[in-house]
């Protein structure tokens, strides 16, 4: 099987290393399909799709938003106070 163009820098990649992108932008333009080679698709496409929160990362710890990350989720703020208050 010839080797696919990676949509972002034009490398020929293996179609079993590419990861294959879909874009749906919601115009008359359509759905857009791409195949990207993995340098790509981690340097440029990833950073642009966090994991969402919930989601567990590699080493099995789970993942936490970086958008905002001085800010603590109410359910620790609640437990931050509930053993304050016990110690106190």
């Amino acid at each position: 099987m010839p080797p696919e163009t990676c949509g972002i820098c034009g490398a020929a990649v293996a179609l079993g290393d590419a990861a294959h992108v879909m874009l749906n932008a919601k115009s008359e333009d359509g759905v857009r399909d791409y195949y990207v080679c993995p340098t790509c698709f981690e340097e440029e496409l990833l950073p642009h799709f966090p994991d969402p929160v919930g989601e567990s990362d590699e080493e099995g710890e789970p993942s936490t938003p970086t958008d905002h990350p001085d800010e603590t989720s109410p359910d620790e703020s609640d437990a931050t106070e509930s053993a304050t208050d016990a110690s106190g």
